[in-house]
């Protein structure tokens, strides 16, 4: 019996050479946007403020550093002091940078970013081969998060490679590892604690015990190098800063949302109720590990008070996993792709835009919630090369 030979389907051309011809514009919009930044610290600028004081016996999460990033708002008036807020592992790092001189260590590491998330993709590629085109590539490559990264040399992209990992180690069967990596993501950034907490509800209790320890064991790293009021001085400075950054563009958070509506308390407790829906889901689907993933990823965005646009680059596991996108993960990814420039000037312009726009990644990871529950196993490639394991 004749092979079937492949039909070209006109139609379907047409539709992905459209797709690359905006995503390629998209890209260049945000590399024209972001290359006045490279001239400057921005939130790089506060790590090395951590690293620095921490070097010299200070106090790592002060605002007194004129290195520290502070963020104009247009909404209010008023100037942000945005320092160092990750866990004291991170100080740890940046104190190892704290002897370079600020321009070229932002440089440096701008360049080690826009690596590490090539690279990522590139594993998540051979990873998930099909369906074989270049338009996820492409679309990876216009992630509103990446360039908002590269822009402000934030650290996200060593925190997607460890997502990374816990997505396909966990798929591979191998537990130990996924936890090791899981671990580390919650000790670099704690709100990851639920993507665990999903995990060993649902029974995956080797990746959960493996994130526990790991996290545990980098958390008290800080304690013997910098001393037990490392701790203190981090809670301080969480604690201290204003509740006005739940209001910058960009913030996807269940909170944040809250607040853009006007509403002060409603949006903790929705994510609470959000947490405990996600728990009672996670326990009832036990079996779907692409789904508790998916919803821990997501989950972790929208319950911390503050996610960023960055953020959202630790979705690509989620699309990439999946050889079929339903419109909602279409429109999801097209949101995600949304230059962040754009954001900066629409957010403002009337109150509806301060929510639609201030707010807008966060409506692409509800998308992805909306279109998880119809993700079968017959939809995810089948050619993953762990699954023979």
């Amino acid at each position: 019996m004749a092979s079937k030979q492949p039909v070209f389907a006109p139609a379907r051309f047409l539709v992905i050479a459209i797709a690359c011809v905006v995503l390629s514009f998209t890209i260049i919009i945000n590399i024209i946007s972001v290359k006045p930044a490279l001239s400057q610290f921005l939130d790089f600028g506060s790590f090395i403020a951590a690293g620095k004081e921490a070097a010299t016996g200070k106090n790592p999460y002060t605002i007194d550093s004129p290195l520290v990033y502070r963020v104009e708002s247009e909404n209010t008036d008023q100037t942000l002091p945005s320092p160092n807020l990750n866990p004291p592992l991170s100080v740890v790092l940046f104190a190892a940078l704290s002897d370079m001189e600020p321009i070229n260590a932002v440089s440096g590491w701008r360049v080690v970013t826009a690596f590490m998330f090539g690279m990522g993709i590139f594993i998540l590629a051979k990873s998930y081969p099909k369906p074989r085109n270049p338009t996820r590539i492409l679309w990876a490559l216009s992630l509103a998060g990446f360039w908002n990264t590269i822009a402000l040399g934030q650290i996200y992209a060593p925190i997607l490679i460890l997502a990374i990992g816990a997505w396909i180690l966990a798929e591979r069967g191998s537990h130990k590892l996924a936890g090791l990596a899981l671990g580390a993501m919650i000790a670099i950034k704690p709100n990851f604690a639920f993507w665990l907490a999903l995990l060993g509800i649902a029974g995956y209790t080797t990746i959960a015990v493996g994130a526990i320890v790991t996290a545990l064991i980098l958390s008290a790293l800080p304690i013997l190098i910098l001393g037990l009021q490392i701790y203190p001085q981090w809670l301080t400075a969480l604690s201290n800063y204003p509740s006005i950054g739940l209001l910058i563009a960009g913030n996807s958070s269940l909170q944040s949302l809250s607040a853009r509506l006007g509403l002060a308390h409603p949006g903790t407790a929705i994510s609470l109720l959000f947490i405990a829906g996600s728990l009672c889901f996670a326990y009832r689907n036990k079996k779907s590990l692409s789904k508790i993933n998916t919803l821990g990823i997501v989950g972790s965005l929208l319950v911390s008070p503050f996610s960023w646009a960055g953020y959202t680059m630790l979705t690509l596991p989620i699309f990439f996993s999946r050889s079929n996108w339903s419109w909602q993960y279409r429109l999801s990814a097209a949101i995600f792709s949304f230059p962040y420039v754009l954001i900066l000037y629409f957010f403002h312009k009337s109150p509806f835009n301060f929510v639609l726009f201030g707010w807008i990644y966060g409506w692409g990871l509800l998308l992805i919630l909306t279109g998880m529950s119809g993700v079968e196993a017959d939809e995810l490639s089948g050619t993953f090369m762990g699954n023979q394991s």
